[in-house]
């Protein structure tokens, strides 16, 4: 039963793309397997910032950070994100950032934005920013709104 299950698959993924190809129409472009980094680090206000690169150019990666700052949640969310876009040819890097607190925004380093999420506290001070750091380079900077506080931050990425 399983084997005619595949073929029956098979067979109709082949008849949809020669009805596609004797149509013009080209078969679509498989893509390479997604990936998924997971990072890990602690950080003061003093220091300059949490550093990595946008893993691919061309496609989606979103950005996912959780927070705690000196062990505990911050304010209502302790999350912020943003799912960006890096431009192999112009270095360009665009992007829709969610603040914790609930806020949305688009940008591009073309236009001369820099921070794409923000990490507010209770009191409305940024606690930490995901910011561009250069090249294919993004930080995470803790903010004068922890001062004096250790962050931890856990930052997946998918693309």
């Amino acid at each position: 039963m399983h084997r005619f299950r595949t073929f029956t698959a098979t067979a109709a993924l082949a008849a949809v793309l020669a009805t596609g190809l004797a149509a013009g129409v080209s078969a679509p472009a498989l893509a390479a397997e997604p990936g998924y980094k997971a990072l890990e680090f602690t950080q003061y206000s003093n220091q300059s910032g949490f550093e990595f690169a946008i893993p691919k150019d061309d496609v989606p990666v979103r950005i996912d950070i959780a927070a705690r700052i000196d062990g505990k949640p911050v304010g209502g969310s302790m999350v912020f994100s943003a799912l960006v876009t890096r431009d192999r040819y112009s270095g360009a890097i665009s992007w829709v950032g969610t603040d914790s607190d609930g806020n949305v925004k688009a940008g591009n380093t073309t236009a001369g934005d820099r921070v794409l999420a923000r990490l507010s506290g209770p009191d409305g001070e940024n606690y930490a920013i995901l910011r561009i750091a250069g090249g294919r380079k993004l930080k995470v900077v803790q903010q004068g709104g922890a001062s004096g506080s250790k962050g931890t931050y856990f930052v997946r990425i998918w693309y």
